[in-house]
C-alpha cells in the first residue's frame, strides 16, 4: 500500500480561551486519509442547523407535523411519502408513516417539494 505524508490538525485553548489549531503532520497509509482524526471538533452552532433560509434547519422547525415530500428519482420520476416529520439530518429526513405507521429515512437531496398540512383539531 502506498505511504503518503499527511498533514493532521489538532485543536486547543490559549489562557485566554482563544482558539488555537496546531499542524501536525504524519506518515499514513492511502487508506487512512479519509477518517476524520478523533480530536476534530464538531460545532453543535452549525449554521445549517440553526437558520431556517437553509432546508434542515427548516425542516427541523416543522418536526411533529404532517407532510407530504416529494422525491426526485434519476431525472424524470418522482415518489411521494406522506407522514409525520420525525427526524432531519444533514443529509436525510425520516418521516413516519401514515399508513403503515414505519419510519422512513429518505434522502435530503433528492426532495423537490414538501407540502406541510394544518394540524388536525
Amino acid at each position: 500500500m502506498a505511504r503518503t505524508r499527511k498533514t493532521r490538525y489538532s485543536y486547543d485553548y490559549d489562557v485566554e480561551n482563544n482558539y488555537l489549531e496546531k499542524e501536525e503532520s504524519c506518515e499514513c497509509a492511502q487508506s487512512d486519509l479519509t477518517e476524520l482524526p478523533p480530536d476534530m471538533p464538531i460545532n453543535p452552532e452549525d449554521e445549517t442547523i440553526k437558520n431556517i433560509e437553509y432546508t434542515q434547519a427548516y425542516l427541523k422547525s416543522r418536526i411533529g407535523e404532517r407532510v407530504k415530500i416529494d422525491f426526485l428519482i434519476g431525472t424524470n420520476s418522482f415518489v411521494d411519502k406522506d407522514g409525520i416529520l420525525k427526524d432531519v439530518g444533514v443529509s436525510y429526513v425520516v418521516i413516519e408513516e401514515t399508513v403503515s405507521g414505519l419510519d422512513v429515512l429518505g434522502d435530503l437531496y433528492s426532495i423537490k417539494f414538501v407540502t406541510f398540512f394544518p394540524p388536525i383539531e
